[in-house]
C-alpha cells in the first residue's frame, strides 16, 4: 500500500528554493508539524509556486516533535529534473518515479490524507542515495559525485549520524556542513554545542539559536560574547540578552554595541530579564 497522501504546497519561489536547497535536491522532503511513524510509506503531492504538481512516493526516515523527514523513493536525475521544472512553473506533472511527462496538461491528484502542510522554517537536510551501481545516471545525483556512498535505506542525514561515537560527533560538529550541524544539535543537544561554536563556518542564525538556550553553560556564553564578529548580528545580541544565564557585565558589553534606537526598545521587551532592562534604562539616562 502506498500509504496516506500529503500535500506540500509552496506559495512562493523563495519557499521552494529553500526546500530545494535543504531537502529536495538531496532526495528528501520535510513535513513540518506532521508526525508519521518511522519508516511509514506515504504519497507526497508537491505543488510548485505556479500550481504545477508532482506526485512521488516517500518514506519517513526521521520523526521529531517538529515534523517528519522523508526520503523520496526512486530518486534519480530524471526525477530531479522534474523537481527543477516544478520550481519554474513547467508543465504540471504527476509521477511516482522517473516517467515521461504527459504533454496534454496537468494530472490533478488531490491528497487523500491530512490537511495541506507548508514548508517548515527550520529545514532538515535529507541526502539522496549515492549508490555505486553501474547505471549511475539512474541512481546517483550527478552534482554530488564526490560525496561518500551512503546506505540506500538510510538516505537521511539523521540516519547517517544516529550512531556516532562522541569523538565522531565532535568531528562532524567542528567540520560538518549546516544540515549536519542542525541534525547533530537536534539529536545530541548540548553535548555538541561547543564543537559547533568551534566550526569556522557556523552561521549567525545557528549562533543565535544556541545563544537563546536557557541551559547554555556559562563558559559557552562567554565564548559567544567574546566574539566581536558574532555580536555584530542583531539576532545574536537579542538572543543573548534573553538568556537568563547572561551575566551583568556581559549584558553591559552587548548593550554598549547597540544603537540608541535599539537601546530604547530593550526596556520594553518583557522577554529580557529585569536586570537587562534596568541596565538599558540606566544607560539611556546616563546618555
Amino acid at each position: 500500500m502506498p500509504g496516506p497522501s500529503y500535500e506540500l504546497r509552496f506559495q512562493a519561489t523563495a519557499d521552494f528554493d529553500r526546500h530545494w536547497r535543504d531537502h529536495l535536491s538531496r532526495g528528501g522532503a520535510w513535513l513540518g508539524g506532521t508526525q508519521l511513524a518511522h519508516d511509514a510509506a506515504c504519497v507526497l503531492v508537491l505543488i510548485g509556486p505556479a500550481g504545477a504538481q508532482l506526485t512521488v512516493h516517500a518514506r519517513a526516515v526521521f520523526v521529531d516533535a517538529s515534523g517528519t523527514g522523508l526520503a523520496i523513493e526512486q530518486f534519480s536525475p530524471a526525477m530531479r529534473a522534474q523537481l527543477e521544472a516544478l520550481r519554474d512553473g513547467g508543465a504540471p506533472t504527476s509521477a511516482t518515479g522517473p516517467i515521461a511527462i504527459p504533454p496534454t496538461g496537468p494530472i490533478a491528484i488531490p491528497p487523500t490524507g491530512p490537511i495541506a502542510v507548508t514548508p517548515t522554517t527550520q529545514p532538515i537536510a535529507i541526502p539522496g542515495d549515492d549508490d555505486d551501481d553501474d547505471d549511475a545516471d539512474a541512481t546517483r545525483d550527478d552534482e554530488d559525485d564526490d560525496a561518500p556512498p551512503r546506505d540506500p535505506v538510510a538516505r537521511n542525514v539523521f540516519e547517517r549520524l544516529r550512531h556516532l561515537t562522541l569523538q565522531e560527533q565532535y568531528r562532524v560538529a567542528r567540520e560538518g556542513e549546516t544540515h549536519e550541524r542542525v541534525a547533530l544539535e537536534r539529536m545530541y543537544g548540548k553535548s555538541v554545542w561547543e564543537p559547533i561554536l568551534r566550526n569556522p563556518r557556523v552561521s549567525h542564525p545557528e549562533i543565535a539559536r544556541i545563544s537563546r538556550m536557557g541551559n547554555l553553560p556559562r563558559p559557552l556564553i562567554e565564548i559567544i560574547v567574546a566574539n566581536g564578529g558574532w555580536l555584530k548580528s542583531p539576532e545574536v545580541r537579542r538572543s543573548l540578552l534573553a538568556n537568563p544565564r547572561l551575566a551583568t557585565d556581559q549584558a553591559l558589553r552587548i548593550l554598549r554595541l547597540m544603537t540608541k534606537q535599539e537601546l530604547k526598545l530593550v526596556p520594553l521587551q518583557t522577554t529580557y530579564p529585569a536586570a537587562v532592562r534596568d541596565a538599558a534604562r540606566r544607560m539611556l539616562l546616563g546618555s
